[in-house]
């Protein structure tokens, strides 16, 4: 019970192990969900350091653990909006990812899941109102999801599905005078995993900056000009870009996941909770620099 609200009973809560490495490392103790009454998520997990950021990566058999919480979880407008999608499958999958964004939301801001309040930027960028600094992105693609999270920072999260088809014009358009003769010279398999990169990297930068990737490309095209192209799933690599940082993690076979992070020397941690129904566990944890 946290303000007189009562969590939805599925089965019970949330759980997860997670070593506190970062915590540790700077000799710093932080509460575990678990020892909070009011938690829905249980386990040791890591600190939200100014320095770092947390990623969850969410499969389809996790988000649909929310399927019966949407009705709790989700707001006036979330509910209004969802009635708006007219194909079910995908509507069945934002309602899910929402009311996971939400329960997930909820335990770093010390606040009640189906209270959140959000707020838009002029570029639609979600905005969590009174959130003690909490920044987050939340990125999906045919039923995955991944949530990016970090303390007093700006970050941007991308997920792209890798598919065989032809993305030459839009690779023109996007990538630098260097890249493109790079990207041509390429098989025509290569050329999708290095164009699902490119728009990931790209999408990332420009949610962080809380611009739309559509009409913020005068802003993008410039600082993206010389950038050496991105060919190998690698998760761990990290680049640098005009003082921020981007960070390549390997989420799913044929999947393109970039986050980008205003601190230049970000640090992230990569949650994998796993399960069909509350309580979830985590089948992995990747700590990367």
């Amino acid at each position: 019970m946290r303000d007189g609200f009562s969590r939805p009973q599925a089965d019970a809560t949330i759980g997860y192990e997670i070593m506190n490495s970062s915590a540790l490392q700077k000799g710093i103790t932080c509460m575990n969900f678990s020892e909070r009454s009011d938690c829905a998520i249980v386990g040791r997990v890591p600190c939200l350091l100014n320095d770092n950021a947390h990623v969850w990566l969410l499969s389809p058999n996790v988000l649909s653990s929310f399927e019966g919480l949407k009705d709790t979880l989700l707001d006036h407008d979330e509910k209004i909006r969802l009635a708006r999608i007219s194909n079910l499958i995908a509507g069945a999958k934002w309602g899910q990812t929402r009311s996971a964004l939400r329960y997930v939301l909820a335990e770093y801001a010390h606040q009640d899941p189906a209270k959140l309040v959000f707020e838009y930027g002029s570029r639609g960028k979600p905005i969590l109102v009174n959130s003690g600094g909490v920044e987050f992105s939340l990125s999906h693609s045919h039923g995955y999801a991944v949530i990016a999270i970090a303390q007093d920072t700006t970050i941007g999260i991308d997920i792209e599905k890798i598919r065989s088809r032809s993305y030459d014009e839009l690779a023109e358009r996007i990538l630098g005078p260097g890249a493109i003769v790079q990207y041509h010279n390429m098989d025509a398999r290569m050329r999708s995993q290095v164009f699902a990169l490119a728009w990931s990297e790209r999408e990332a930068f420009a949610k962080m900056l809380g611009i739309g990737i559509g009409d913020g490309w005068e802003q993008l095209l410039p600082l993206f000009s010389k950038f050496a192209l991105s060919i190998e799933l690698v998760s761990g690599k990290r680049k640098s870009l005009g003082g921020h940082s981007l960070h390549y993690l390997k989420s799913w076979p044929n999947f393109a996941t970039v986050m980008c992070s205003a601190r230049p020397q970000a640090r992230i941690e990569v949650i994998r909770p796993s399960g069909v129904n509350i309580p979830l566990t985590v089948s992995g944890i990747d700590i990367l620099s």
